[in-house]
């Protein structure tokens, strides 16, 4: 498995102390068949290939090295003896056992060990792993530590860079938060992150889990590859707790607890940064409408690439434009179509100094890992600081943010592996370093021919199955009455749900429809629309992403306030033109 091939990599390479942080050690993996946490696993496989004795040490359980698992009474007397001579055994508990475990585990593996062996005739070599490794040796402001504490932190700064321990063959692990370890032990140490499961350690997980529970069983539509994708790069151990309830219980396991249980461990292990997206809520789902077009197109196509794993592949896109034109149902048929899971990011400021920059790193780390992935952050120039500026009220906390986000916008090997859309109605707010890092695709209102199948499409997401043409003479007059009272795809949508819940049918006829278009109060802010549809304009990064194309073969019906700032004929926009409406309509807009 990988976590394991990666510390044992790092040994062959010579290095005799390994920082390793990320997957838990008490996490479920699949070995030899059987299910075992990570640290049996790592156990056995030390002892396999390298003749090492793992011995584990925290502040909870103390000392552990496995006794009863060494089946010749002779390796355990040797081992026993060795720990013996080091100091390691008989360690008083009380409040120097950290220092004096550390002390004797330095005399250990430091110990040239050439003439100790197992009755197998090979050498016998020791691998001392300490966890939680920052509650013993945390970050803290200079000066602020305690005495025990720094003792601590220099016995590991100076054991994990010491010539002896390289040449001896043992192996020093300190297994804990990263971002939590003091400094000092972090620069001694190589430093391993331990990842989680991948799309093939989680088939062979549920393949043993399911042997072993073999009374669980699936809801109707949930099959073990369905389990496997939704899964894929989170823990195995929430999955084995309810795969075992499912056998003893003799219950079915459904979807929802499989997604509660990731949306659990996602946002566990982000600590809140980030949240995983139903993305089978658009499955079905019509977008339509001239101006949606040819995003939906663009968007499409990425989803291809991004299935495939294509390196040309676009890897940050802004979607732009007023509000409820679509944007996030965009980005969740991008992640449905390339087949992979999608993540909400959320804000990563919190209240405690230094606790912003290190979930901002945390955060862009796991999108890092968590490949194929589509990020998504929704209204984006509010969630995350994205302007550089002067201001530092919060000692530089915001600036921290934004610059870890615009180190892993421009992170080339992202492409093809993960995708960053974000979308926004104030396209403007967003800093030229930060915009310039994003393909801009402009999402505009839609147009006013288009709300009748607007209307139709939002009418089969409410009630499925219920026939309405947008031909339909009611629904062309509900169009209207929409369009002229300002309503977006949203507003028809809770007009449409208000009017069924006040008529208690049980589906949508073209009546409920025109009732409910005469009973939506005027919610009209036309300047506001338009002035977010033209700064995105402004900011469109390619022509073929403008809804009417390259030219008037299109046919496309511009709209009243497009006059005089596109050329119908051609379709290039007036720079000069656009700016000036946009002018013109800011003191009237609040979007």
């Amino acid at each position: 498995m990988q976590a394991i091939q990666q510390i044992l990599e790092a040994y062959r390479e010579g290095h005799g102390a390994l920082l390793v942080s990320g997957r838990s050690l008490y996490d479920f993996v699949t070995d030899d068949g059987r299910i075992r946490p990570l640290f049996e696993a790592l156990r056995r496989t030390l002892y396999k290939e390298l003749g090492m004795v793992f011995v584990t040490y925290s502040l909870a359980n103390g000392l552990h090295w496995f006794e009863n698992w060494i089946a010749c009474e002779a390796d355990r007397a040797k081992v026993r003896e060795a720990l013996q001579s080091s100091g390691l055994l008989g360690i008083t508990a009380d409040d120097r056992e950290v220092i004096s475990t550390v002390r004797a585990a330095a005399t250990l593996v430091r110990t040239n060990v050439e003439n100790l062996k197992w009755e197998d005739g090979r050498h016998m070599r020791f691998a001392i792993c300490f966890e939680f490794t920052d509650h013993f040796a945390p970050c803290g402001v200079p000066g602020s530590q305690p005495d025990s504490q720094l003792v601590i932190i220099e016995l590991v700064h100076i054991m994990s860079q010491s010539l002896t321990l390289r040449n001896s063959g043992n192996l020093l692990l300190f297994h804990g938060r990263l971002d939590l370890i003091d400094e000092l032990v972090r620069s001694a140490s190589k430093s391993i992150r331990l990842p989680q499961p991948s799309k093939a350690e989680k088939q062979e997980f549920v393949g043993a889990a399911l042997e072993l529970y073999d009374g669980a069983r699936f809801d109707e539509g949930l099959t073990a590859e369905g389990v496997v994708a939704l899964t894929v790069n989170t823990p195995n151990r929430g999955l084995e707790n309810l795969l075992r309830a499912s056998h003893r219980a003799s219950r079915l396991l459904t979807t929802k607890e499989i997604a509660e249980q990731k949306s659990r461990d996602v946002e566990q292990l982000s600590e809140g940064t980030l949240l995983p997206l139903n993305t089978s809520r658009v499955r079905g789902v019509r977008l339509v409408g001239r101006n949606i077009e040819a995003p939906q197109k663009f968007m499409a196509r990425l989803a291809v690439r991004l299935y495939r794993g294509d390196p040309s592949t676009p890897a940050n896109v802004l979607a732009a434009g007023a509000p409820a034109t679509g944007k996030t149902d965009l980005v969740l048929q991008v992640a449905e179509l390339a087949q992979c899971p999608a993540y909400q990011m959320i804000s990563p400021k919190g209240g405690i100094v230094g606790e912003t920059e290190r979930k901002a790193r945390l955060q862009q780390q796991a999108l890092r890992e968590w490949v194929p992935a589509v990020a998504f952050c929704d209204e984006i120039t509010e969630a995350l600081p994205l302007e550089r500026g002067e201001f530092n009220g919060d000692s530089g906390a915001s600036k921290a943010v934004t610059a870890e986000l615009l180190a892993s916008l421009s992170d080339e090997s992202r492409r093809g592996r993960s995708l960053f859309i974000a979308a926004t109605n104030r396209v403007w707010a967003m800093g030229a370093a930060m915009r310039s890092r994003f393909i801009v695709i402009p999402v505009l209102s839609p147009l006013r021919e288009d709300f009748p199948s607007i209307i139709v499409a939002t009418a089969e997401r409410i009630t499925p199955g219920c026939d309405i043409r947008p031909d339909d003479d009611r629904v062309l007059e509900a169009g209207e009455v929409f369009y002229i009272k300002g309503a977006n795809p949203r507003h028809i949508r809770s007009a449409l749900s208000n009017a069924v819940v006040l008529s208690e049918k049980e589906a949508i006829d073209t009546d409920l429809i025109l009732f409910a278009a005469h009973d939506l109060c005027s919610t009209c802010d036309r300047a506001s629309s338009i002035y977010a549809d033209l700064q995105a304009m402004r900011f469109c990064t390619s022509k073929s992403f403008l809804p009417w194309g390259n030219g008037p073969a299109d046919k496309y019906s511009f709209p009243e306030y497009l006059k005089g700032i596109v050329n119908e004929a051609n379709g290039d926009v007036d720079g000069t033109a656009l700016e000036r409406r946009i002018e013109e309509l800011r003191p009237y807009a609040n979007v």
